[in-house]
């Protein structure tokens, strides 16, 4: 069981207040009533992205890093493409 930053519903709703880390394997045979617990379908008081607070996120080099990364990704993406449509052919 995980008992973390619970609270009444019924004074805040159904909200989340710290992300959780749970086995996605293990969410199979969980009951409705159980994944309800855990927070699925839930809004969140905190973002998770602003969960765990850097300094890093407030340099200069944040957004250009976060755009390289984006990038790399589809790079790799539009690569594998072309291969796959060059051998098809």
């Amino acid at each position: 069981m995980i008992l973390l930053d619970y609270f009444r519903v019924k004074t805040f709703g159904r909200m989340q207040v710290t992300p959780q880390a749970v086995w996605t394997s293990d969410l199979g045979g969980l009951s409705e009533t159980q994944l309800r617990v855990l927070g699925v379908g839930a809004e969140y008081m905190v973002p998770p992205i602003d969960y765990a607070k850097t300094r890093y996120k407030n340099t200069r080099m944040y957004g250009l890093v976060c755009s390289l990364i984006e990038k790399s990704y589809l790079f790799t993406h539009l690569k594998n493409k072309t291969k796959n449509i060059l051998r098809g052919a």
